[in-house]
């Protein structure tokens, strides 16, 4: 299977420390990835990169011709990138809040396709609330709604700390979400402190704050 993206050599160091180097690794249809790693070994620098919103990382990414711009950078259409932060407004309702951030992210956000979303994450019935009544887990929950809408040209879902704050019933509906979308043709990298288990899960390790090589290996 051809790789959408090839990350060679990549490294990053920050404030004269190495946070990972000469890491290489692939994403292809179907991949389902977890990038693993100690307190401070660059995991959500990494993510970012692979997002296009951070810069502190120098090597060769390969983008290949289904998933490239014209000048053969990552189509960010094809990318949902969701940070670690919930990254709503508390001076927003739920509706507002989730219309906003499908809106941003390229999604649909008529009112049906929200409901529907929002219906998923078992939000329907505080869509006029004000996020800043919401608790904790609430509050991930309206980010993790985009998961829900019709992703269209979506093929690849970053996802930093997605099961941050939401209990059990939460967890099993992510899980879920992450194992459909892998199987209809799509590919999920993620950073989780939960204990994720998936027979197809693979693992981008990054080694403590040294110089050693990073790999990419098969749980």
């Amino acid at each position: 299977m051809t790789s959408w993206i090839q990350a060679n050599n990549l490294t990053s160091i920050r404030q004269n420390r190495t946070l990972f180097a000469q890491l290489d690794f692939s994403i292809s249809a179907k991949d389902l990835i977890q990038i693993k790693g100690v307190n401070g070994a660059g995991k959500s620098t990494l993510m970012r990169y692979l997002a296009g919103v951070g810069q502190a990382v120098e090597g060769d990414l390969k983008i290949s011709e289904a998933f490239a711009l014209y000048d053969g950078q990552i189509d960010r259409a094809k990318v949902l990138y969701l940070g670690h932060l919930p990254a709503i407004s508390t001076r927003l309702t739920v509706l507002e809040n989730l219309r906003f951030l499908a809106q941003k992210s390229g999604l649909p956000y008529d009112d049906a396709s929200l409901f529907a979303a929002l219906k998923h994450v078992d939000l329907i019935k505080f869509l006029d609330q004000s996020a800043l009544a919401l608790s904790a887990g609430q509050k991930r929950r309206i980010g993790l709604a985009r998961l829900y809408l019709e992703q269209r040209n979506i093929k690849l879902w970053l996802l930093d700390e997605p099961f941050t704050a939401l209990d059990l019933q939460g967890v099993a509906k992510l899980e879920l979400r992450i194992d459909e979308f892998t199987k209809q043709g799509g590919a999920v990298v993620l950073i989780t402190h939960h204990q994720f288990e998936h027979p197809d899960l693979k693992t981008i390790m990054l080694g403590h704050q040294s110089q050693e090589t990073m790999y990419v290996d098969d749980i």
